[in-house]
């Protein structure tokens, strides 16, 4: 590793965020799936999906119809899928195709801030309670987990990782 490279900031177990920059045509459709799918891979990995999109200038047909595979994937694995800022011009896309009213304008937002918050609300709080990273400010209202009561069983497993 280069010493000038810094270590990858944590991430939420739950809620992972992509920078979605240029056009997404159908040529660049393949490449952009496989890169999704990556991100859906392990079993343990993020369930919802915030994709920040202000910067995806364009999208033709078969990439409103990547987003609504993406979109029902997600929920089918009980996650979700949000966007950040999507340009007029996809948004008008969207709609016309009707992945607009599929996604529901809920999962758009002006704000990071906002999406964050929003999102927050929907993840598992099961999951949060035993995450130690707590990477969100909406992380710091959650006790900590060495506080919550663990299902029967598990209690002696953790007090002796306290310990």
């Amino acid at each position: 590793m280069r010493a000038d490279v810094p270590a990858p900031l944590p991430e939420c177990p739950q809620l992972k965020m992509i920078r979605m920059e240029g056009e997404v045509y159908f040529g660049a459709v393949p490449h952009v799936a496989d890169q999704l799918r990556d991100l859906r891979t392990p079993v343990d990995s993020p369930k919802h999906l915030l994709v920040m999109c202000k910067s995806m200038n364009f999208i033709d047909l078969p990439a409103a119809e990547l987003w609504r595979q993406e979109l029902t994937t997600r929920r089918e694995n009980g996650g979700d899928l949000y966007f950040h800022r999507p340009r007029a011009p996809v948004l008008e896309l969207w709609q016309k195709v009707g992945f607009l009213d599929q996604l529901g304008t809920d999962h758009i937002f002006p704000a990071k801030r906002i999406a964050i918050a929003t999102i927050f609300d929907r993840l598992d709080r099961g999951i949060c309670a035993t995450c130690t990273i707590r990477v969100f400010e909406e992380c710091k209202g959650l006790p900590p987990p060495e506080l919550l009561p663990l299902p029967e069983g598990e209690g002696a497993e953790r007090d002796a990782r306290i310990a």
